[in-house]
């Protein structure tokens, strides 16, 4: 009888564990925050006076994903990391791919202007970023096809 109150003892200080070890693990690998989460999965395409962005006959835009984002910058792949929490939202490892063409202007002019992202605010199918309180672009999700 003793060896049974034993083991049920182990068996139940097991159980606890589990049960901890599972609730540890969820909440690091929680799904990103409500900022990240609306832009996730999306494609954004650069807007300028309510029209894309057209640059070497392609449109620019940017894609969310889980904390990376990637895209079209005009000429080249962008690519790079990102934290959005709230409405805070700022790029890090801002890269491209180092393909030359004949029009790099908005590919500059992009890739200058990410970095400098401190907010941003949804409104409907657009996403303004914002340096303060400084509009640098305008991005509308990209119509699926």
């Amino acid at each position: 009888m003793e060896h049974l109150i034993v083991n049920h003892g182990k068996t139940y200080i097991s159980w606890v564990f589990v049960v901890l070890f599972t609730a540890v693990s969820c909440k690091l690998q929680r799904a990103p925050r409500s900022g990240a989460r609306n832009l996730s999965g999306r494609d954004w395409v650069v807007i300028e006076d309510g029209q894309p962005v057209i640059s070497n006959g392609k449109r620019i835009y940017i894609r969310f994903l889980l904390n990376k984002f990637q895209g079209y910058a005009g000429c080249n792949t962008l690519f790079g990391s990102y934290i959005a929490q709230g409405g805070n939202l700022s790029f890090a490892g801002v890269s491209h791919t180092q393909v030359k063409c004949a029009d790099m202007d908005s590919e500059h002019a992009l890739l200058d202007l990410l970095p400098k992202v401190n907010r941003f605010r949804i409104q409907g199918d657009e996403v303004h970023l914002y340096s303060g309180k400084i509009l640098l672009l305008e991005l509308r999700q990209r119509p699926v096809h």
